[in-house]
């Protein structure tokens, strides 16, 4: 199964794994947990520290309820599958005492960040485990970009029994959340305002930057697919208001014409195929490599195949990064998911 699909699935076993966990804290010990290592050592500071900007005893308020963080947390838990609120915390100079294992490896990192992670979990389909989050100790629970069918009442209950709960208002779709918005509210709790403000700046002047010095991608229509083989067939990720239509937006790009129509479909079929040819189609290659769109006679009949903009991205350590990058952008990832898009896209169009 494609990497992006297992852990969906672990997402959703992951509601499951809380609530049976959580029910009796005073239990803990009856879950195992052999592949976790923890340290006492606090978040890194290397930010400058907290900013004294911050006033608490802070109200964090959420659809379920509301829990109080009485002062700036030294030990954060980063409990997401995916890696915004990670990013976030390790972009404020922050290293999390809790992360997803698989996250903690994303090619954005440098050496010594994955390398400080305090608590990885490392379970099958990259299934959460309650007890591992209680036994890292956090004294707040970041859950701000969990998915949105992860986190539900009784899950809630329990995460705040173990310590007070950032999570998104549920309002927004999965994957909806501005990166923007994760790293303004968590940069308010854990008192880094300043440079959470400073840190969209930079970032969005890197995005804008890059567009500048690629005028030529104004003129081009762009497309993101995902490949994830025979089995589970293609799709299309660069869908109306998707963080990966925003992202190929701010460099340029105009959007494919036909994006709401197959935005709507699971996966995209031979009759809706001609629908993705435009100027530039990068595409996330997740199947075996005799499953490839570049053997896929039907798309190399198309014009973007012709002209040489069909990019790729290969998949690699049991994800690919770029879409999944795309799909979870943060102020961590962009600068390098902006180099990745730009540098074969310019190619291709001078080509």
């Amino acid at each position: 199964m494609p990497s992006t699909a297992r852990r969906v699935l672990g997402a959703r076993r992951f509601r499951g794994a809380l609530v049976a966990c959580l029910l009796t804290l005073a239990a803990l010990t009856a879950c195992s947990s052999t592949d976790v290592t923890v340290t006492s050592s606090p978040a890194s500071d290397a930010s400058g520290g907290p900013e004294g900007v911050t006033t608490y005893p802070m109200t964090l308020k959420t659809k379920w309820g509301e829990t109080t963080l009485d002062k700036a947390p030294e030990r954060i838990a980063a409990i997401s599958l995916t890696s915004e609120d990670m990013d976030a915390l390790l972009a404020l100079g922050i290293t999390p005492v809790y992360v997803n294992d698989a996250m903690s490896s994303a090619p954005w990192l440098t050496s010594e960040q994955s390398a400080a992670m305090k608590t990885v979990a490392t379970a099958p389909d990259f299934e959460l485990k309650a007890e591992d989050v209680a036994a890292a100790a956090p004294d707040l629970i970041v859950a701000v970009n969990a998915l949105n069918d992860e986190v539900d009442q009784k899950v809630y209950d329990r995460l705040a029994q173990i310590a007070p709960v950032l999570a998104y208002d549920g309002t927004v779709e999965t994957y909806g959340i501005p990166w923007q918005d994760t790293l303004t509210v968590i940069g308010e709790a854990v008192d880094r305002q300043q440079a959470a403000a400073e840190l969209v700046t930079t970032v969005e002047k890197t995005i804008t930057d890059t567009a500048a010095a690629h005028p030529e991608f104004a003129d081009a229509t762009a497309s993101f697919v995902v490949n994830y083989g025979k089995q589970y067939g293609i799709a299309f990720y660069s869908g109306p208001g998707s963080n990966t239509a925003k992202v190929l937006s701010e460099l340029g790009f105009q959007p494919n014409p036909n994006a709401a129509k197959l935005a709507k479909a699971d996966s995209i079929s031979d009759e809706l195929l001609p629908l993705v040819d435009t100027d530039i189609v990068f595409a996330g290659e997740n199947g075996e490599e005799s499953e490839a769109l570049s053997h896929n006679k039907l798309f190399t009949s198309l014009q973007v195949y012709q002209d040489g903009g069909y990019i790729p991205f290969a998949f690699e350590d049991d994800t690919n990064w770029v879409p999944w990058g795309l799909r979870s952008a943060s102020a961590l990832n962009l600068p390098w998911l902006v180099d990745a898009l730009a540098e074969p896209a310019a190619k291709a169009l001078a080509d």
